[in-house]
């Protein structure tokens, strides 16, 4: 008997003698799974990779606006999509709630929109956190002015 036409393998607590055809198959076998592993973690590191906080494009109010009449839009416009259900904007001044704000859930998936009653007259912050559609959180304030 040839020693070299047989291979060993573990198997169930025990060492199992294969014909070598069957661990060449088996060898094969092995590869193919390995490299499915290797391809598909390389297709998911570019959705990783690219995972970032949102950047604002634009804002209304813009910073330092001075806003008049009865009624207001609160608009953010970001670089990627965001989840309009996580996503929060209010309106806050000198670091207090005056007015969360009720998101419009079916705005482009770029933007955070609301609109309503103005706040009295004086000083505020536009307060929004954005949710990336990826799931990373995002901050900031625009101040802005209501005057009637």
């Amino acid at each position: 008997m040839n020693i070299w036409a047989f291979s060993a393998r573990w198997v169930g607590g025990g060492v199992a003698v294969l014909p070598r055809r069957h661990a060449a198959r088996n060898l094969a076998l092995g590869s193919l799974v390995l490299g499915s592993l290797v391809c598909a973690s390389l297709m998911l590191s570019p959705c990783l990779a690219f995972a970032r906080p949102l950047s604002v494009n634009a804002t209304q109010p813009g910073p330092a606006v001075i806003i008049r009449g009865e009624h207001a839009q609160y608009v953010v416009r970001f670089d990627g999509p965001v989840n309009h259900f996580k996503s929060r904007m209010e309106i806050t001044q000198e670091g207090r709630v005056i007015q969360t704000l009720k998101l419009l859930g079916d705005s482009a998936v770029d933007v955070l929109f609301s609109s309503g009653i103005a706040p009295p007259p004086g000083r505020y912050m536009l307060h929004w956190t954005a949710v990336s559609a990826e799931g990373d959180t995002s901050s900031g304030d625009v101040p802005f002015e209501v005057a009637r």
